[in-house]
């Protein structure tokens, strides 16, 4: 695990062949590889930029949005993009624990994003930290709760899922949405890697010297998780692969439920 951003904070590796290829947008000396193509920096941002923005499909202008900064790396970054993406500031409310360190909040402020304050456990474990996220944005009547889930984590849930027979929720986790009650449970980083996000975090200065907090996770599942790390370096579409299968899966089970009951 020592090289997703679940546990550190490597950096990953950039381009450096000695015969300098260019970035595919541009065609400036590039600096990233992600799945063949090569990517400059500023190019890298605006490609990770434009498919979070289209992960934010489901909200509208009047929506209320909920993203807990866990101080996490993926949150941190998640809170960049929010930044970067959202344009009515305004309706996304920013939850930090009351012991958030003075710079952190300072960021968030500068970020002009509404900040609310809760005694939750920064390092708690992830499932029992979901769960209560999902039931206060619901308590407190919002709309939308981000989730900083990316493709790995998704995976990792399957293998976990079919590893102990606790499969009954899978169809719901593996969905780049859920809906609880009135609430919309959104991920917009369902369709991001460890590496794109670890590169992410890296390019925005802003966001590097914060300190890091990691869930505790069962060692099963941190098993799983570098198991589809190590898959993903070889083949990049792997965990995708993965979740697409068994969507299609999911969907055929529930067109025969209905075609039963008909």
């Amino acid at each position: 695990m020592d090289k997703s951003f679940l546990c550190s904070k490597k950096y990953p590796k950039e381009n450096k062949s000695l015969i300098k290829n260019l970035c595919i947008s541009c065609k400036q000396d590039s600096n990233i590889v992600i799945k063949d193509t090569e990517y400059c920096n500023q190019c890298f941002t605006s490609v990770q930029l434009k498919k979070y923005r289209k992960n934010l499909d489901i909200i509208e202008k009047d929506h209320k949005v909920l993203f807990c900064l866990s101080q996490s790396l993926i949150s941190y970054v998640m809170l960049f993009f929010i930044f970067k993406c959202f344009r009515l500031k305004d309706k996304i409310f920013i939850l930090v624990s009351t012991d958030c360190d003075k710079k952190i909040l300072d960021l968030i402020e500068k970020f002009q994003l509404n900040i609310i304050k809760d005694n939750f456990i920064i390092n708690s474990n992830y499932e029992e930290y979901r769960t209560n996220m999902i039931n206060f944005a619901s308590d407190n009547n919002f709309d939308i709760l981000l989730l900083d889930e990316n493709i790995h984590m998704l995976v990792t849930f399957v293998l976990t899922g079919f590893c102990t027979n606790q499969i009954q929720n899978l169809n719901e986790r593996i969905q780049n949405t859920e809906k609880y009650k009135n609430l919309y449970i959104l991920k917009p980083f369902s369709n991001f890697i460890d590496k794109e996000i670890l590169y992410c975090y890296f390019l925005f200065k802003e966001i590097v010297s914060f300190k890091i907090y990691n869930f505790k996770f069962e060692p099963l599942f941190l098993k799983c998780y570098d198991f589809v790390y190590h898959l993903s370096l070889r083949n990049y579409s792997t965990p995708f692969n993965v979740i697409n299968t068994l969507k299609k899966a999911f969907l055929e089970i529930k067109e025969e439920e209905l075609n039963i009951k008909l």
